[in-house]
């Protein structure tokens, strides 16, 4: 609109949806309309009654040959185009060809992510692949920049974190939804939030933004949290904390639990309306990332991302090094300029495709599925042969994409073969990554519903709350002799010396009995008093989400029973948690869940080998 005012010709844009063509102008406000400052100080704004409707008439009469309709999206990242390709929204820019850009507009404003503005690929969004060497030239001196400030100089002592800090960063180019969740954890002041900047200043609108910043909290609320990581490419939620207040550590802790879930599992909170019709969802497509200065403690959502580990000495004690990681952003821009030229090379290689931009986006998929496979296999190879790997291969491919992305454009380029070949999936820093997600592979198997269960059992009976009695003599200690080591055994099982004979009494309540199968000493732990003991003591390692049937089942499935035969229900052939034990002439019979004595005195640690998974696999 355009108007002539105390001496001044003045221009404002008032932005909306089409549902305003259909309203007052008096009622624009209810309609999440933007309208300027300029308008609203106009001293007929707003026209009301017959003068407004005759006012919007003349709106829409005015140059109807000049109507350009456009899709204004409310999200950021590739959305497709009508009759276009499709282009890249991030903050207030689109990153595409002028055709398809000019019929879309970016939606998501300070309104909706406070910190909008901060976001962008740079000042400069000009050049294309397409016959442009000018363009290919500044395209390969930023890339090697990059490689050289974030891999090549060490500025993180540790490959693999440098790697991940790479690929993650510039991970929502790549045209599929990211899965993977980037933790970053340690002590505080060892570089979590600085890290998480470096990763940040790839998507900086401005030379200046992201420095000493970041876009969200552990202490946003779960709502907010689920906006951003459906308005935005990529999300920081910062400083997760230890609380002096048991109940918030819980609530924050569980918060970024069904947030990394979320993001994996691809999955949105459904809400209904007081006419119980359905809410607007919000879809996870942000590649998030998490600081804190611990671990999460829920296994299921720490088996869902990929834990970089940030504590003395991971940053070069060289200021030198992360001086330049500072300075490549805040005054050269190169890392922002460096993603808006990857978007480029992206709508570049879909469009020249064979079968286009859909044909490119599976082919993207496949390749990552194949990465997979591969990772799977390097793993086994490492030595991580227990569990499944199929979730932790898909979280390493999920962010190691890039890197395919990366080095089919340094052979665009015609960079050099060395170049090329670190980005191969043999060269350190796939490797590295690889080695990375192995050992977390490894750590996650310790948090199984079994091993977490006999960790629990095992601590239980050494805090003296509880014991397990002889299935020969309940009235006395279950592991026989005066020694020091069976006294200290017969400690570890819940008895402590009481009364003037130095005679052993037992603690707490009776969980278990010690009988003698095969030689060995196996405790039979019973079902449900032993479960309610350990979860009411070890909540942390019991999850009161957890039953004791999955609990007992996971000691079987995941082979840490004793060596007896798992009985099966006669009718459903079923398998069954307990084992009943009857001592041949005695007329006694035990029922629990089996657990070899010397395994349970090993604080419940899984066995390095066990013969029934080599012979399994």
């Amino acid at each position: 609109m355009s108007w002539h005012l105390n001496g001044r010709d003045i221009t404002a844009t008032v932005t909306g949806t089409e549902g305003i063509l259909g309203t007052r102008p008096d009622e624009w406000d209810r309609k999440k309309t933007n309208i300027p400052a300029e308008v609203l100080l106009h001293p007929d704004w707003p026209p009301e009654g017959p003068l407004g409707r005759k006012w919007l008439s003349a709106i829409k009469a005015n140059q109807p040959d000049e109507i350009a309709r456009k899709t204004r999206w409310m999200q950021t990242g590739w959305v497709p185009v009508q009759d276009g390709d499709p282009v890249f929204l991030i903050g207030d820019q689109i990153v595409g060809d002028a055709r398809s850009s000019a019929n879309v507009l970016p939606g998501i404003g300070p309104r909706e992510i406070d910190v909008i503005e901060k976001y962008g690929v740079g000042e400069d969004l000009s050049g294309s692949f397409a016959d442009d060497e000018n363009f290919r030239a500044g395209v390969r001196e930023t890339f090697r920049a990059i490689m050289d400030v974030y891999i090549h100089s060490n500025a993180w002592t540790d490959l693999a974190t440098s790697t991940v800090v790479l690929a993650g960063a510039l991970r929502p180019v790549v045209p599929l939804r990211p899965k993977a969740t980037i933790f970053i954890w340690g002590p505080k002041g060892k570089g979590k939030s600085y890290t998480a900047e470096c990763m940040m200043r790839f998507w900086a609108r401005r030379r200046g933004d992201w420095h000493e910043e970041l876009p969200g909290s552990a202490k946003d609320t779960p709502a907010a949290m689920e906006n951003a990581v459906a308005s935005t490419p990529i999300w920081v939620v910062d400083d997760l904390a230890p609380s002096a207040l048991r109940r918030q550590a819980e609530q924050e802790d569980a918060k970024l639990a069904d947030l990394t879930r979320a993001i994996f599992n691809n999955a949105t909170k459904r809400r209904m309306k007081t006419d119980m019709t359905s809410r607007k969802t919000f879809k996870p497509t942000a590649q998030l990332i998490l600081t804190a200065e611990n671990e999460l403690t829920t296994p299921s959502a720490k088996e869902r991302l990929i834990p970089l580990y940030l504590g003395q000495g991971k940053l070069h004690p060289d200021r030198s090094k992360t001086d330049a990681l500072n300075a490549i952003a805040a005054e050269k821009g190169i890392p922002a300029r460096f993603t808006s030229q990857l978007i480029k090379y992206v709508q570049y290689a879909a469009t020249t495709h064979p079968g286009g931009w859909a044909a490119y986006v599976s082919a993207m998929e496949a390749a990552r599925t194949q990465l997979k496979h591969q990772i799977s296999e390097l793993m086994k190879d490492m030595g991580a042969g227990s569990g499944s790997l199929e979730r932790t291969s898909t979280l390493a491919a999920d962010v190691m994409i890039t890197f395919f992305i990366l080095e089919n454009l340094a052979r665009e380029l015609d960079m050099d073969d060395d170049f090329i070949e670190q980005f191969g999936l043999d060269a350190p820093m796939n490797r590295a990554v690889v080695e990375l997600v192995t050992e977390a592979h490894s750590e996650n198997q310790q948090n199984l519903p079994g091993i977490s269960f006999l960790r629990a059992l095992a601590a239980l009976l050494s805090s003296g709350n509880a014991h397990v009695i002889s299935g020969d003599d309940p009235s006395r200690a279950p592991i026989e002799g005066t020694d020091q080591s069976e006294s200290l055994t017969n400690h570890r099982l819940g008895w402590i010396i009481g009364g003037a004979d130095g005679s052993l009494r037992p603690k707490g309540e009776t969980i278990g009995t010690v009988v003698t199968i095969n030689n060995q000493k196996v405790v039979l732990f019973h079902k449900v008093v032993a479960f309610k003991a350990a979860q009411k003591e070890f909540p942390r390692l019991v999850n009161y989400g957890q039953g004791e049937s999955a609990a007992a089942a996971g000691i079987w499935d995941e082979g840490l029973a004793a060596d007896v035969s798992r009985p099966f229900n006669a009718k459903t052939k079923a398998p069954l948690p307990f084992y009943s034990y009857e001592r041949k002439n005695k007329g006694v019979k035990v029922t629990g869940i089996p657990i070899v004595l010397s395994r349970l005195l090993e604080d419940g640690q899984a066995p390095a080998n066990n013969p029934k998974e080599e012979l399994e696999n």
